[in-house]
């Protein structure tokens, strides 16, 4: 069932431009990199990453350089692609919780 809602949102009125719009709009996010990086090393924020690890999209190495700006970040790799979240959100899902109540959020 992987990409089975993204078919179905991608076919959706107007989800071309609006698309379209994000693609454009990505050149932006590129050159925010630097800043974002920068915040999370300075302030060290909690962070789960669940990623799959044949994901094309976005690079494995991504991931690993997450690890090294936060060391203490949770990383979880899945035999998926870009979305993970949709084949394996059972598993996904159990590491939500646990990782709220270590930050002591929701306890």
């Amino acid at each position: 069932m992987p990409y089975h809602y993204d078919l179905y949102f991608s076919e959706k009125e107007r989800n071309k431009e609006i698309q379209l719009d994000l693609l454009y709009n990505y050149q932006e996010s590129i050159k925010q990199y630097s800043k974002w990086q920068e915040y999370l090393r300075t302030n060290q924020p909690p962070v789960l990453i669940t990623r799959g690890e044949n994901d094309a999209s976005l690079a494995a190495a991504v991931a690993i350089v997450y690890k090294k700006n936060l060391p203490d970040a949770e990383l979880y790799w899945f035999h998926s692609v870009h979305f993970a979240l949709e084949k394996f959100h059972l598993k996904i899902s159990k590491l939500i919780k646990p990782f709220l109540n270590k930050i002591n959020l929701f306890k």
